[in-house]
């Protein structure tokens, strides 16, 4: 630590809080990425529904004309 603080001229104390506070940050951070994936990976299985559903109506339009 005491190296690196050294190199980028940054006390030593300063990283230790950095460190802490990514430490205990870091799990919100993928627990937002696994909610954004899961909301991804719902919208595109929604997304074929949608889809079939579009081509019902369609179809349905055409023979009626």
């Amino acid at each position: 630590m005491s190296q690196i603080a050294s190199e980028h001229g940054i006390h030593v104390n300063q990283l230790h809080k950095w460190k802490t506070q990514f430490l205990k940050e870091v799990p919100h951070v993928f627990e937002k990425q696994n909610k954004d994936q899961k909301k991804m990976k719902a919208d595109y299985e929604e997304q074929p529904e949608n889809l079939y559903a579009e081509v019902r109506k369609l179809t349905t339009q055409l023979s009626w004309l």
